[in-house]
């Protein structure tokens, strides 16, 4: 059918499958035959068997969390049959995930009894990009955890430097990476190339060990981010007025027009908890179309919360007129970036329509149970949503247009699921307000090893595709049904 994507949306007519990897044959991440799908996927339950890297399964789900079931798989590191597991068989494809043939903790993809690390089940392992661990696509291909850089780890870190960013082309995901502004692509890009050479822009006395920690506002044509600048809470708001990154999606053109005033304000939160890299570099601000920003803080270890501060801006947005904190979240003993920058602490997703806004911590150590606040870019509104768990995972997701889901990735194996969807929050068609609503809805299915008994149990991390963002309804509606 041609080129896959034009201009951040998918084409209309009938899909062929593989026309993806037909695009990028040349990517040697991807298989040379993905799987026929029944229909097209928008999330996918990911697993992988405990003492084995070389042992997984993927699932794909629809918009609503039925199982999309694939035909067939011809290709390297696959194979393919069908799996009984309380009472419900499923087709199941199983690749190897692994970043290694080895059971090291570097792999991201070992499974453990609490979410730890750099595991693909740990609630930290979310982000814009989807899980850390396999990428995977709507027509059912299966990626690595190398699809992204040279190493595992470097979609965590291109998660951790995402913005907020309501800009219309979704194919364009835009990065805070220090005092640069980066734009890379959605399907394929990572934080350590930009999508053109030179399409960077430089903020100057912008403090280098910022990750992330920007927002742009598309009504507003604003971009503000924030650069930490003494302890104790004290920053540099950079406040750019006139940027349109819809005419102008190039860094390096967007903040160089005529038009653009760059205003910088000095301030200081009004309670501060912990100085650390985390608090100092990876806070999260939303810019909504009011003018007011929120900025979400994790204070990690012993201090633990997670904070939502409110900063109100001068009538002529030259001062700040406070900067409080608003509400916050207790944590326990929750890691922050200190203890593994890449894969530890704050992150931040977007709903599918840039509305909405959720900024997720852990809730407990390495990566079990989440604190989040979602915040309305439209309303400027925010809501406080936990789900406190020592033991497990909680993985959000965007859902349908204007919210998230989040999935309690526990134990599966063969007599025992503790993996179901426990929370939703969408925007009311009424009210137009953001919602949370509560669930323990189990997922149709889940994938497995073959074989495993009570003693080789696993975990099933929800994540979305990653042309998501990209897909039109193609007659589909996606409105959320739960």
């Amino acid at each position: 059918m041609g080129r896959f994507f034009e201009k951040g949306k998918l084409l209309d007519g009938i899909i062929a499958v593989g026309d993806i990897a037909a695009e990028h044959a040349a990517d040697t991440n991807l298989p040379a035959n993905p799987a026929a799908m029944s229909r097209r996927a928008c999330y996918a339950l990911l697993n992988h068997h405990t003492y084995s890297n070389w042992g997984g399964g993927v699932v794909f789900l629809d918009k609503d969390f039925r199982t999309v079931a694939p035909d067939s798989v011809n290709s390297r590191s696959f194979s393919f049959g069908n799996t009984t597991s309380n009472g419900r068989t499923f087709r199941d494809v199983f690749v190897s995930m692994a970043t290694s043939g080895n059971t090291s903790t570097s792999d991201v993809t070992s499974p453990s009894s609490r979410a730890t690390s750099n595991y693909m089940h740990a609630t930290s392992a979310v982000g814009e990009l989807g899980n850390i661990g396999p990428t995977v696509w709507s027509n059912g291909e299966v990626g690595s955890t190398y699809d992204r850089g040279t190493a595992w780890w470097h979609k965590a870190e291109t998660n951790r430097q995402v913005i907020n960013a309501d800009h219309a082309d979704k194919r364009l995901v835009y990065l805070q990476q220090g005092n640069a502004v980066r734009v890379i692509d959605r399907l394929w890009g990572y934080y350590g190339s930009p999508l053109v050479d030179g399409s960077d822009y430089t903020i100057v006395n912008g403090n280098t060990s910022m990750r992330g920690s920007a927002s742009y506002n598309a009504t507003r044509k604003e971009y503000a981010y924030i650069s930490y600048r003494a302890t104790g809470g004290n920053y540099t708001l950079h406040l750019f007025s006139g940027v349109d990154f819809d005419k102008h999606p190039m860094p390096s053109d967007a903040f160089t027009q005529p038009d653009v005033v760059h205003t910088t304000i000095d301030f200081a939160f009004g309670a501060w908890y912990r100085n650390d890299a985390e608090s100092y570099y990876h806070l999260k601000p939303v810019l909504v179309d009011d003018g007011r920003i929120f900025v979400a803080v994790m204070h990690a270890h012993t201090n633990n919360r997670l904070s939502l501060y409110e900063i109100v801006l001068s009538d002529t947005r030259d001062a700040v007129v406070s900067a409080n904190e608003v509400n916050f979240l207790g944590l326990s003993a929750a890691y922050g970036a200190g203890s593994g920058a890449s894969y530890y602490g704050l992150r931040a997703l977007q709903s599918r329509d840039g509305g909405a806004v959720m900024l997720v911590s852990q809730y407990y150590y390495y990566g079990a149970g989440a604190a989040t606040f979602v915040v309305d870019k439209r309303r400027g509104e925010y809501l406080a949503v936990s789900y406190n768990n020592t033991a497990y995972g909680v993985l959000p997701v965007p859902y349908g247009d204007t919210g998230f889901a989040m999935q309690f990735a526990g134990r599966v194996y063969s007599n025992s699921v503790s993996n179901y969807l426990v929370r939703t929050v969408l925007r009311d068609k009424t009210t137009g307000k953001l919602q949370v609503r509560n669930h323990q809805r189990y997922f149709p299915s889940y994938p497995y090893s073959r074989g495993d008994t009570n003693s080789y149990w696993s975990h099933a991390a929800l994540t979305q595709v990653v042309d998501y963002a990209l897909l039109t309804d193609q007659g589909l509606t996606w409105e959320a049904s739960v």
